[in-house]
């Protein structure tokens, strides 16, 4: 039975009734395995015996992270214990100033939460509203003395005003867009330069290290960072953050007929896969999968082709990957590598989860129109 609807979700166009419901029975067990696991106290990753590098306000992102999946399959769950008690983790993280309080990471923690709870709430919430304020704040701009030209303008690090990354930029990106801050907005505008910065693409890029493959790094801040071992003077380009670069210019507004973002498709074509996250195997792989499915449905299109002119149906071949990894439990675990927590099934298990919920949703109709591309993807176009 799983052979045949593994072979229902590889055919190309739209999926089939037959694999969305495949895929929503796959939702259905991670949710269940993330209600059977959560900590009697509320979230997730809250044992006595918190590890020396752990923040200990992560639980707080996980929790949102699982209840952003939770509202977005079916609402009346939230109603459970196990979900009530992570909603009322979130509450009490809730500070005067409109973030949700994550110590020395709460941009990315207040990131997380404005994203469940616009889902939850509605984007009126008032909490959204000021967790959108504060996310606005503690990007970097000319109130810190940054102007467009600075490699740190217009980018967001794990808390307010520190050293800004192209990870932590593009959840707070996220954060805004669902709590329905539109493309044209500041926020967006000043990312744009952030993004373009962290691009491998000397002519948008006037960084030292800047190469053309068009492919994304960790941050342009400083020296510019990768995450992965670089050749002297340059950056290499890794797939989640170049989903996460691609994503975020999509998001500002920008189409597949500008060349940062042909250039960025161009590289995700030549690497394509769902095998590991290129460049770095399987560390960050479910973290990968997550930021590559919101980025091919704000691409707009049901197929992506590679650079040996093979079309992919990202939809079915994404849902059958991870139908393939779940475990009997219902769950998701990185069986290869433990960085940045991936080796906790809790994470593993919301990333999958939201992964499954973009390949189920409609393509958003805005960056369709706005894509334009012939039918062998010529737009060609972590941490």
């Amino acid at each position: 039975m799983f052979g045949l609807l593994c072979a229902v979700l590889t055919i190309q166009g739209p999926l089939s009734e037959d694999a969305q419901a495949a895929i929503r029975s796959s939702i259905q067990r991670g949710l269940e395995s993330l209600e059977s696991t959560a900590d009697a106290r509320g979230g997730w990753l809250r044992g006595a015996d918190e590890p020396v590098d752990r923040p200990p306000e992560i639980p707080i992102a996980i929790s949102a992270l699982v209840l952003k999946g939770v509202a977005q399959f079916d609402r009346t769950l939230l109603e459970r214990p196990a979900f009530q008690k992570a909603r009322d983790l979130i509450d009490t993280a809730l500070r005067e100033d409109g973030a949700f309080e994550g110590g020395l990471v709460t941009n990315y923690v207040t990131s997380c939460v404005v994203s469940a709870l616009a889902v939850i709430e509605g984007t009126d919430d008032e909490r959204v509203q000021g967790g959108v304020s504060w996310l606005k704040s503690a990007q970097w701009d000319r109130g810190e003395g940054h102007t467009p030209q600075s490699n740190w303008y217009g980018g967001a690090g794990y808390g307010k005003h520190q050293r800004p990354d192209l990870s932590n930029t593009q959840t707070m990106l996220d954060a805004l867009r669902d709590a329905g801050v539109p493309p044209e907005d500041e926020a967006f505008q000043r990312a744009v330069a952030f993004i373009s910065r962290a691009q491998n693409r000397s002519a948008s890029n006037p960084a030292e290290w800047a190469g053309e493959d068009g492919g994304f790094v960790y941050t342009p801040a400083g020296e510019g960072e990768s995450k992965i071992e670089s050749e002297a003077g340059s950056l290499r380009s890794y797939g989640s953050m170049t989903y996460a670069g691609f994503k975020s210019l999509l998001y500002a507004g920008l189409n597949a007929e500008d060349p940062r973002v042909e250039a960025a498709l161009g590289w995700l074509r030549q690497h394509w896969t769902l095998e590991e996250n290129p460049g770095l195997g399987g560390q960050g792989y479910y973290y990968y999968l997550h930021v590559m499915s919101r980025a091919l449905r704000a691409f707009g299109q049901d197929d992506i082709t590679d650079s040996f002119g093979k079309s992919h149906n990202w939809r079915g071949e994404l849902a059958e990957r991870l139908l393939t990894l779940q475990q009997e439990d219902g769950s998701w675990i990185n069986q290869t590598s433990d960085r940045w927590l991936e080796g906790e099934s809790c994470l593993a298990t919301a990333y999958a989860v939201l992964a499954l919920e973009e390949v189920v949703a409609s393509a958003e109709p805005s960056s369709a129109e706005a894509t334009k591309t012939d039918s062998a993807g010529a737009s060609s176009a972590p941490e």
